[in-house]
């Protein structure tokens, strides 16, 4: 059955990237919206493959996947989307705030995300 999905901003939770708001979670992937503000910390998972939509805002993407180590910069702007595979470093530089909607499949975990050093 098709259901909408909202975001509530006054229930945002902080997060490696920003407040962060869940949309929905079902068996094997979870949406949720990100408000940028400032340099996210450069982290990666290891199973979950992400989606990044930017809804709103101007910043960059850099990844580099944890074993080739070959870094690639991504220009983000309205409509821009990103796939991030497991295994793979990403952090994102606003130019001013970015409003991001990420997919994740499988559902976001906390167990799922490594924190590492910057890519900036």
């Amino acid at each position: 059955m098709a259901e909408e999905i909202t975001y509530d901003w006054e229930a945002a939770a902080p997060s490696t990237c920003g407040p962060l708001t869940v949309g929905a979670t079902y068996d094997g992937f979870s949406t949720a919206r990100v408000r940028i503000r400032r340099r996210t910390e450069a982290h990666y998972h290891d199973v979950a493959h992400e989606l990044y939509r930017v809804e709103e805002g101007t910043g960059i993407l850099r990844t580099r996947h944890r074993e080739a180590g070959h870094t690639e910069e991504y220009r983000l702007a309205s409509g821009t989307e990103v796939v991030i595979e497991p295994d793979e470093i990403h952090q994102t530089r606003p130019d001013d705030e970015l409003l991001v909607t990420t997919v994740s499949v499988p559902d976001w975990s906390e167990d799922d995300e490594t924190v590492v050093g910057d890519l900036f």
